[in-house]
C-alpha cells in the first residue's frame, strides 16, 4: 500500500492512466501482428539455409527432332540429286570434249544443285550455248515431254609443279620444293605446259599443294642491263666464250641484245645468270 500512495492526487492519476494507454497500445500491437499472415521477402533467406542447399542449375530445354529430312532450300517434291543428272552429264562431257579437242574422261564438270522432277527419256538432247572461254557452258537439255537449261563450268584435269610444303615469300624455289600433282584447271586458256619454276623467286606465301604459277611465282632475271656477261658465240660445233655487256633485262629462255668487247651488238638468249648463248648460223 506504501507504493500507491504515490497515485494519490492529480499528478498519481494521471500517471496511472499512462500507464493503461501504452498497455492498451502494446496488446492491439500483439493481436494484429497474429492475425496477419507472414510472406518472406526474396533474399530473406538466412545465411544457414543459402549454404547448405545450392541452388538448382537450369533444366536445359528438351531438343526437337527435326520436323523435314529434305535437303535445306529444296524444293517440296524434288531431290537433291536430280535422277536426270547422269544422263545430261555424260551427253554435255562428249560435246565440251568434242569443242575443246581433249578426252572426255579428263573433264571436270560442276552442275551445281539441281532442283527438276523431270526425267529425261530416250531422246535426250543436249546443246551447248556460249563460248566455253573461261569454263562456263549453258547445256540446254530437252526431249519430247519436257527442257531444262543448266550452267555448268568445266574444267581439265591436268599435271602441275605445286609447292611440296609452305613456301615463304622471297625464297627460290629449288627442285626439292615441286611435287608434280593432278589439279583442275577451269577452262581452256590455261591448259598448256608450264614453264620450269625452278630458280623463280616466291612473291607471296604458298601454300602446300598451291600451283607454282606466276604471280605467285615469278622468275629471277639471269642478266640486267649493264651487268658484265660471258657471251657464247655458236656456229655448228664450234663455240667460242667472249665477255660483253647485257643491253637489256632477261629470265632463262629469254632474248635480248648484247655488246661484246669488239663492240659488235648480236641479239642472244639467257641461258643462266651472267651467260648469254649467240647462236651465229645463217648470219651473212
Amino acid at each position: 500500500m506504501n507504493g500507491l500512495r504515490y497515485l494519490d492526487g492529480p499528478t498519481g492519476a494521471l500517471t496511472l492512466l499512462g500507464l493503461l494507454v501504452v498497455g492498451l497500445l502494446g496488446l492491439t500491437n500483439a493481436l494484429w501482428a497474429e492475425s496477419v499472415p507472414q510472406v518472406e521477402r526474396p533474399g530473406a533467406a538466412t545465411i544457414e539455409s543459402r549454404t547448405a542447399t545450392p541452388p538448382e542449375s537450369p533444366t536445359a530445354a528438351p531438343t526437337l527432332p527435326s520436323s523435314t529430312t529434305r535437303a535445306e532450300g529444296a524444293p517440296r517434291g524434288a531431290s537433291p540429286d536430280w535422277p536426270g543428272l547422269p544422263a545430261v552429264e555424260a551427253a554435255a562431257r562428249v560435246r565440251i570434249a568434242e569443242v575443246w579437242g581433249v578426252d572426255p574422261a579428263d573433264l571436270v564438270l560442276d552442275f551445281g544443285r539441281v532442283r527438276s522432277e523431270w526425267i529425261p527419256g530416250a531422246d535426250l538432247r543436249v546443246e551447248l550455248r556460249g563460248t566455253g572461254r573461261v569454263g562456263y557452258w549453258i547445256v540446254a537439255a530437252s526431249d519430247r515431254r519436257d527442257a531444262l537449261s543448266l550452267r555448268v563450268r568445266a574444267g581439265r584435269r591436268v599435271i602441275r609443279p605445286t609447292a611440296a610444303a609452305e613456301l615463304p615469300r622471297g625464297h627460290r624455289v629449288r627442285e626439292a620444293d615441286i611435287a608434280l600433282r593432278p589439279v583442275v584447271v577451269w577452262g581452256v586458256e590455261d591448259s598448256g605446259p608450264l614453264a620450269d619454276p625452278v630458280g623463280w623467286e616466291v612473291k607471296r606465301r604458298i601454300a602446300e599443294g598451291e600451283v607454282l604459277a606466276s604471280p605467285a611465282v615469278s622468275p629471277t632475271a639471269a642478266v640486267v642491263t649493264g651487268a658484265p656477261i660471258e657471251v657464247e658465240l655458236r656456229t655448228g660445233a664450234v663455240s667460242v666464250t667472249l665477255a660483253g655487256i647485257a643491253l637489256g633485262t632477261a629470265v632463262r629462255g629469254q632474248s635480248l641484245y648484247v655488246r661484246t668487247v669488239t663492240g659488235e651488238r648480236l641479239r642472244g638468249e639467257a641461258i643462266g645468270p651472267g651467260r648469254v648463248v649467240v647462236h651465229l648460223a645463217g648470219r651473212g
